[in-house]
Order: structure tokens, then C-alpha cells, then sequence
């Protein structure tokens, strides 16, 4: 939180093990865990009964159900570490991203954005370099 400067960006930190609800969405740490991409995701639904937004497994991905209650989805949202950490033999199956959500009136759209081996995003037409 310092370290990035949340405040002066007017950026509000929210510490891992607590969970923020955002009109019915979902965003925590998540404990859902499986090999496959999206399956976390899916576990993580079945756990909560709503839509939501995990960080858990370092991987891109999403999870989509309709049914009589309505439509919802959970996105495993990727991460910001170092994709080759020295604690793992070989390259675990993570990927570089972060999302940005639109909320109105109880409705939510997540854009997830891959962040490329070279740092960068391209989001609308618009490249985003970060090195």
C-alpha cells in the first residue's frame, strides 16, 4: 500500500483476507483450486451463489452460469507475481492480467486484460506498455 503510493492515488487497499461485496459481486482472495483454467472459477460460484472475482490461482480465466435465479459469472483474475518463482519446479500455468468492472444498479461487466510477456495491454484499441 505504501509502497505504490495507494493513497496519493486515491486508490483504496483491501487486505486479502477480507472480502468486499459490491452490490452482490463478489471480490475475495478465493480458496477454489484446480489445475484446470476456469474450474477454480467454478468452484468458487458453487461456494458463493453469486458473481464474483478471485485472485487465488494466478490464472485468467471465467466461469458462466444461467439458471432460474439468473445469470452469473466468476473470474479467476490472473496476477501481478513472478511468473517463474524460485519455489516452483517449472513454469506453473499463471498468467500476468488484471480486470476492470463497470457496476450500475446491480449489474456488473468484468473486462479481464492480459498482460503480455513484454508488460504491456492493449485494451480498446489502445497499447499500454509497462516497462
Amino acid at each position: 500500500q505504501e509502497l505504490f503510493g495507494l493513497n496519493n492515488l486515491d486508490v483504496r487497499y483491501w487486505p486479502e483476507e477480507e472480502t468486499l461485496d459490491l452490490g452482490g459481486f463478489i471480490c475475495t482472495h478465493g480458496t477454489k483450486v484446480s489445475k484446470h483454467a476456469g474450474m477454480s472459477a467454478k468452484g468458487e460460484l458453487e461456494k458463493w451463489g453469486v458473481s464474483g472475482i478471485s485472485g487465488h490461482v494466478h490464472r485468467i480465466a471465467e466461469y458462466n452460469i444461467s439458471n432460474y435465479g439468473g445469470d452469473y459469472s466468476w473470474y479467476e483474475n490472473g496476477c501481478l507475481c513472478e511468473l517463474n518463482p524460485h519455489y516452483i519446479v517449472g513454469r506453473p500455468n499463471w498468467q500476468h492480467g488484471i480486470a476492470v468492472g463497470d457496476f450500475s444498479d446491480g449489474q456488473a461487466t468484468i473486462h479481464q486484460l492480459r498482460i503480455d510477456r513484454g508488460y504491456r495491454i492493449l485494451h480498446h484499441g489502445k497499447r499500454f506498455d509497462g516497462t
